[in-house]
Order: structure tokens, then sequence, then C-alpha cells
């Protein structure tokens, strides 16, 4: 995990890096009209990767290069009845659920609309079918947020974020439940010998495994399709404590969903570092270096969000 980034996660983006789509247009076109919009807002998009659908705005655009990785962002206003704390909320509560699905995560730009954040796998960066469901995607989770934030009530603050939503229903019971492969406990196993740690895993009998790394607790969990690890950090419940510390995570997630397939979210009032890690074709070293940078950068922000609450509670010096 490239760790470089990690200094600057205090600011969102708010425009694409300037990279050509090349030879893209077309792929991008036959992706729109999949979705359904008509072929006047296609012929935009394969242009530009911008398309508007009533008050949510698509952006699709490459990472590093036409050839992929490529990123969704959609841009969505706060609704006019929905306080700010409500909203930022909202956004960090749904961090938590999304991180199960897909390698995605909700932010917020400098004008406080939400921002929800895809990366799209390079197997679609050749289908337009399937980039068309990403897009779909991305659009019904917009959606489906405002539609829950504006029926909840307007006067929830920061400290409800997890009860002011109404999340998608997880049975984590039944999750636990299904069979991990053999594999994917092997490959945990593996990282845990790189690690120096005991090489045993609690994945396949209690479909949780708990790490210690660089004095980071560290919960790994395998997704419903077994194929990507699902890890989460705690930050800290004091983390999320006020507005502006909700604002500057939100503001964070952007950068560290694209950078790095991270995000910080609300479960339970507590404040979390989740990321997922695809497991095809990789190794328990690698599993092992990755699981390392997580902790780092668990721990950076950690001591980010201490030094800000202990210059917030510094007491201001006077002079007569």
């Amino acid at each position: 995990m490239n760790q470089g980034h990690v200094t600057s996660q205090r600011g969102a983006i708010d425009a694409p890096p300037q990279i050509p789509i090349g030879d893209r247009g077309e792929w991008l076109r036959d992706a729109a009209l999949a979705v359904g919009v008509s072929e006047h807002v296609a012929d935009e998009f394969s242009r530009s990767g911008c398309m508007q659908l009533g008050d949510i705005g698509l952006l699709a655009y490459p990472l590093l290069q036409p050839e992929g990785p490529w990123a969704v962002v959609a841009h969505m206003p706060r609704p006019t009845a929905v306080s700010e704390s409500a909203w930022m909320s909202a956004l960090l509560a749904a961090n938590t659920h999304i991180t199960l699905i897909k390698d995605a995560a909700f932010a917020l730009d400098k004008e406080g609309n939400g921002v929800l954040v895809l990366r799209i796998p390079m197997e679609h960066a050749d289908d337009p079918l399937l980039f068309s469901t990403d897009l779909l995607g991305v659009l019904t989770a917009s959606l489906t947020l405002r539609e829950m934030t504006q029926a909840a009530p307007s006067s929830v603050g920061v400290e409800q974020a997890s009860s002011s939503v109404q999340e998608p229903e997880i049975d984590f019971d039944v999750a636990a439940a299904l069979a991990v492969p053999a594999s994917i406990t092997d490959l945990v196993c593996e990282a845990r010998a790189f690690l120096g740690l005991e090489k045993v895993s609690a994945l396949s009998s209690e479909g949780v495994d708990q790490l210690r790394i660089k004095d980071r607790d560290v919960s790994i969990a395998c997704d419903l399709a077994a194929q990507v690890l699902v890890m989460s950090a705690d930050l800290g419940a004091d983390a999320l404590g006020t507005a502006d510390r909700c604002r500057a995570a939100l503001l964070s997630n952007s950068e560290l969903m694209l950078f790095m397939g991270l995000s910080v979210a609300a479960a339970g009032g507590d404040c979390q570092l989740h990321g997922r890690f695809r497991v095809a074709g990789t190794s328990g070293s690698f599993l092992a270096h990755w699981l390392e940078g997580f902790a780092a950068v668990a721990t950076s922000l950690r001591a980010d969000y201490q030094a800000e609450a202990s210059a917030q509670e510094k007491p201001k010096v006077t002079t007569s």
C-alpha cells in the first residue's frame, strides 16, 4: 500500500486529473445508453465523461491512463430540509455498509455536497454492460441515501450517525456461518506468519479474524462472494466527536478511496477505517505488506484526530 498520500488526505478532490479519455469514447457512450439515457446525453458522456441525471452529477475518468483503472464520482446536493450534521452522519454511517459491497466511499466536497466515489474494476474497463451496472449502482446508492436522509428527523446529530439512516439489513450471523474457502483461510494464515503472528486464523470458524499489527487491532472478514477481504480498524470514538472532525473525515474520503481503496466510516458511534483487499492472484506476503500499510494509515489518522482534539481543547492564552 502506497502511504505517500497520508499527509495530503485532508482535502477533497473537487476536479478530476486532466487525463485524456483517449479512444474510450465508444465504451462510455455504450455504457450510458445501457443505463437508459438519451443519445444526446450519451454523446456528451462519451466526450467529457460527465452526465447530469436530475440533480445527481456523474463523472467518469481514468485515474492513470485511458486503459484504466477508472473511477466514477457522483455529486449530490444536501437536501434543503436536512441539517449539515444529519447529512454528515448519514454519509459516515452509509460507509459502514457500502464497503461490504463495492470499492466505494461516501465523502464531501468543499461546498458540502455529498460525493460517492467508486473505483471501477479493471475487468469492467472493456465491457460497457458491466460498466453500466457501475453507473447504475452509483446513481441508485446516491438517490437512496438522499431519500433515506430526507425521511429521517432533521434534528438528528452527529452522535446518532448509525440510527439516523435506514441501513441495509445484513445478517452477519448468516455471513459468518457461510463457509470461507480454504484458499482464503490459507492466505490469511500465510500473511499471519509473515507478520510474526500465530499461523492460525479464526476466519473459517467465526467468520472474522482479529490481528494485532503495529499496535493496531485489525479485523478481517470475507465478503459474501468470497472474492474480497474486508478490513476495519478502530480510530477512536472521539474521532467524530465534533462537526469539524466529521467534516474533515468526509473530506479525506475521496482521496482515501481513489488512491488507497480505504474509507472512514461511523459504526455504532465509533469511527473506523475500512478497506478492501482482492484475493485473486495474490500471496500471503503481499497481504501482510498491505495489512501493515493499512495499520499504518489507521495509526496516522488516529494521531491526526488526537492532535486536532488536543488543539481544540487547549485553552487560549489572553494578555491584558
